[in-house]
């Protein structure tokens, strides 16, 4: 019995090595962009609490003519 050689298609160790650094350079953008992000989102909730305190201010004076003292500001 006589078998024939059949080449099979492959890869090459250069082609995988592209993929693999085209791969890596994905993941390295997308994590940069994504602590860009977590920065943003911690800012605007920074800005949003600074808001809230700013209100709650105005409330107060709104109310008794005066700001708290530090006493009533530390008891809540």
């Amino acid at each position: 019995m006589i078998f024939k050689a059949t080449k099979k298609p492959a890869f090459t160790l250069i082609e995988l090595l592209v993929v693999i650094a085209i791969i890596g350079v994905l993941v390295t953008v997308s994590i940069i962009t994504l602590s860009n992000a977590r920065a943003k989102s911690r800012d605007a909730k920074k800005a949003g609490d600074i808001k809230q305190v700013q209100t709650a201010l105005e409330l107060f004076y709104n109310d008794m003519n005066r700001y708290p003292t530090a006493e009533e500001w530390n008891s809540g």
